[in-house]
């Protein structure tokens, strides 16, 4: 296995974090420890020289935490590096431990499983603990006495944190929606989560977190197979799930949910008869979704304007670019 991977790096990082046995992690600056759990036997490398503890890049409070769970720490001035290693699979790429990293950042890395890199890093990793400080109660209390003087991501006019609402980002035609597709599903699954979770086991695939796991069902059709393939591996465009309710001749009459979180694709499956795609959760899109504005808004026009259900319904896999969402309900 290898694949480069962007807009989908962190929900990959947070799936494989979850599986893993063991982490191995070189990383510079560690100030958000919400995405990467560490426990005991696993090793943690990151830079927490009094510069980086002073600038708030690298966090005193985590780096106690993780000590106090028997994790193996160390501290290299000037590390760079953003190695993490789960289990036998490699990433490597830009992204730090940060929140900035996780909901702000364009980030891309690359996943591997291959034996001869994965030894290379490990390899590295060794050095890097040669050339290190180790944390300890005593390296602890020495970084604790030094005062915080700023926070790199802390910084800002607070109003830019201020998202805009999705069908703001419609109405404006916005290039936020270029990372994005709406997928229209009907609530009628068969399988159930326990036949999900035993195939993917069975298939060696990893699935995030039960309480950040969300999945579809469909008929398997080949063509559908290859509209997932190219909108979610290829072009890793991430999805704003919706309900909906059709009449007996297959036409949509109405929008009865829409998910609360955008959701990114971690891999399919074929079970039996069916093609089940799975999807981790990522609760920070750039924008606010109000349930109740958009679906008395989206409703209001599907019964102005039945013939847009038609074309609703006659869409292939049920997934549309935003942007087209946006053109066929006319905000655009």
């Amino acid at each position: 296995m290898l694949k480069i991977l962007s807009s989908n790096l962190w929900p990959e990082i947070e799936t494989l974090a979850a599986n893993a046995k063991t982490k191995q992690v070189a990383v510079a600056y560690v100030s958000d420890d919400l995405r990467v759990k560490f426990n005991a036997g696993d090793t943690l490398i990151t830079d927490a020289s009094d510069e980086r503890i002073a600038s708030g890049n690298t966090s005193k409070r985590i780096l106690s935490n993780v000590v106090k769970k028997n994790v193996e720490i160390y501290s290299l001035p000037n590390l760079h590096s953003k190695i993490f290693i789960f289990d036998n699979v490699l990433v490597m790429g830009s992204t730090n431990l940060s929140s900035s990293s996780r909901n702000r950042l364009h980030e891309a890395g690359i996943v591997t499983d291959d034996p001869k890199l994965l030894l290379s890093a490990k390899k590295l990793l060794d050095n890097y603990k040669k050339s290190a400080h180790k944390i300890d109660e005593l390296f602890l209390e020495k970084i604790n006495s030094i005062e915080v003087t700023k926070h790199s991501e802390g910084t800002g006019d607070a109003r830019s944190n201020e998202k805009p609402s999705l069908l703001d980002l419609m109405r404006s035609n916005s290039y936020i929606l270029d990372d994005f597709v709406i997928s229209i599903y009907e609530g009628e699954a068969t399988l159930t989560d326990k036949v999900i979770k035993d195939a993917a086991k069975k298939r060696s695939l990893k699935l995030p977190p039960k309480e950040r796991w969300d999945y579809y069902e469909h008929a398997y059709d080949e063509k559908i197979d290859k509209i997932f393939d190219r909108v979610f591996e290829k072009s890793e465009l991430k999805v704003i799930a919706i309900e909906t309710v059709s009449d007996n001749k297959n036409k949509i009459i109405k929008i009865v949910d829409v998910k609360p979180d955008v959701q990114v694709y971690v891999n399919k499956l074929k079970i039996q008869r069916s093609l089940v795609t799975n999807f981790v959760l990522d609760k920070r899109p750039p924008f606010k979704l109000n349930k109740k504005e958009w679906l008395k808004e989206l409703n209001k026009i599907l019964k102005d304007k039945p013939e847009i259900g038609k074309t609703l319904s006659d869409k292939t896999a049920g997934i549309f670019a935003a942007k087209e969402f946006a053109g066929i309900f006319e905000f655009i």
